[in-house]
């Protein structure tokens, strides 16, 4: 794709054409079918060779991902399909709260652009069983959204939490060529209950307990800057590794462990990413081959040239930056010198956990998936190659893609070279089912609509932990 196909429309094109879309009301969408879960075809997560797992898993559990769209940043030049109700706070909410609450309840929901938490989401949380976990996008301003991790509080307790602010880092620290992005994470260990699936009870030893790590972003949505996107996800993905092994020594720890050790925790990652399946981004985090395109598209550009026409970003977050500049490769101007250089960050990228994508195989699960119309129109040559088994939308605005993904870590050579003494017990994740994404019917012309309340669909994976049968 060019950078002009890969990227959403601007706010400042869409202000010079909503005034005409304002006067036609859009005409209703149709009411979809109830979403259901389709058992995975294709295993998105590879089995290592040699390796039988046990008939029935050690747990299960359902997990979420979910743009909900932020109030705060809702503007009606930015949708200008929609109607005023749609875009209404008193029609939106009600809907996001069914989705998590009673349509769908998962076991775990990571929420991104979540504003009015306390007010709004919070009461419904508990009403329905769930606790949480809230970070602010910038804790000192008033108002604004942020990221929320939500569990069942009859499945989970909370071990351990960590918010993780990317302009703090010493690798994304803001520098003469990375911006203040104010974008956040959220790491949680979470514990299951000692019930088990079958109904039997744990011991309540170490090998018997069994644990996740789960993390929420939501990077950094310019366009054109890769590179700090790559940059926020290694800061996430490294921190998310260390505190997986701190939680499993203090697991060990706690059980008293000498001779043996505990269970490995798998590691699942979520959020809006605002990265497609063919950008550098999340080839390197899948660890699939680079281009020199992919390569030259993460080298840093500068962060304010000047406002143009060309300018195409996420609508409702660039209206959180919209004074800032698009870059175009005409306006980049020479290379700036850079204290981590992309051939650098990729190499202690490779160092990481290679990530699977839950929805990885999701067109061999779904052969009637809408192909997304943008590519009927000329504009995705290519890509039904390059995005592999991804759905080829997850938001529909009048830029339609995929960005949004629930991750699982695999364990990485780094980690193997630490995790020195008796080897932990490996927990082996298997991905079971998949939530439908809705057909382009039911979404055209955009989203929210009557029946969408974000202009993101929300994922959910049905995932089974297994253990090795010796």
């Amino acid at each position: 794709m060019t950078k002009d196909e890969d990227a959403p429309t601007s706010k400042k094109q869409k202000q010079n054409t909503a005034p005409a879309a304002a006067q036609q009301r859009p005409t209703p969408t149709p009411k979809p079918p109830n979403r259901k879960l389709l058992f995975v075809a294709v295993p998105p997560i590879p089995r290592p060779a040699g390796v039988t797992l046990s008939s029935s898993p050690l747990r299960s559990f359902s997990i979420m991902t979910f743009n909900i769209l932020a109030q705060c940043l809702v503007r009606r030049e930015l949708f200008p399909y929609c109607t005023k109700s749609d875009l209404r706070v008193k029609h939106r909410f009600p809907l996001i709260v069914d989705d998590i609450t009673q349509k769908y309840k998962p076991d775990i929901a990571c929420l991104q652009e979540v504003d009015g938490f306390e007010d709004l989401l919070a009461p419904n949380l508990v009403q329905a069983g769930y606790d949480w976990v809230y970070l602010k996008k910038n804790p000192e301003k008033q108002g604004g959204h942020g990221l929320c991790i939500a569990w069942k509080k009859d499945k989970f307790s909370k071990q351990k939490y960590q918010s993780v602010f990317y302009d703090e880092s010493t690798f994304t620290h803001p520098t003469p060529v990375t911006p203040v992005t104010n974008n956040i994470g959220q790491i949680l260990g979470l514990r299951f209950h000692e019930a088990a699936a079958d109904g039997a009870v744990d011991q309540g030893t170490a090998r018997n307990s069994v644990g996740i790590v789960v993390t929420n972003t939501h990077l950094y949505w310019r366009p054109p800057a890769q590179y700090e996107k790559l940059r926020q996800a290694y800061v996430l993905l490294e921190e998310a590794v260390k505190f997986r092994r701190e939680m499993e020594h203090e697991q060990d720890m706690e059980e008293g462990m000498s001779e043996e050790r505990g269970r490995k925790w798998p590691l699942l990652l979520c959020g809006d990413w605002n990265s497609v399946p063919s950008d550098g981004v999340y080839r390197t985090l899948t660890k699939q081959p680079l281009t020199d395109i992919h390569i030259d598209k993460l080298n840093p550009v500068p962060l304010v040239v000047k406002t143009t026409p060309a300018d195409r970003a996420p609508p409702a977050e660039s209206s959180e930056t919209a004074h800032d500049a698009a870059i175009t490769p005409e306006d980049a101007g020479p290379p700036l010198e850079n204290p981590l250089p992309p051939p650098l960050l990729i190499s202690r990228m490779s160092a990481l956990p290679r990530l699977h994508s839950c929805y990885a195989t999701y067109r061999a699960t779904d052969p009637s998936h809408t192909v997304n119309p943008d590519w009927k129109d000329g504009h995705g040559s290519g890509n039904e190659t390059l995005w592999d088994g991804e759905p080829t939308y997850t938001n529909f605005t009048e830029w339609k893609g995929t960005l949004d993904y629930i991750f699982v870590a695999e364990e990485s050579e780094q980690e193997r070279a630490v995790d020195v003494g008796p080897r932990r017990q490996q927990t082996f994740v298997v991905v079971d089912n998949v939530l439908e994404i809705p057909r382009e019917e039911y979404l055209q012309p955009g989203i929210p609509n009557q029946h969408f309340p974000s202009d993101h669909v929300p994922l959910m994976a049905g995932i089974g932990l297994y253990e090795e049968v010796v």
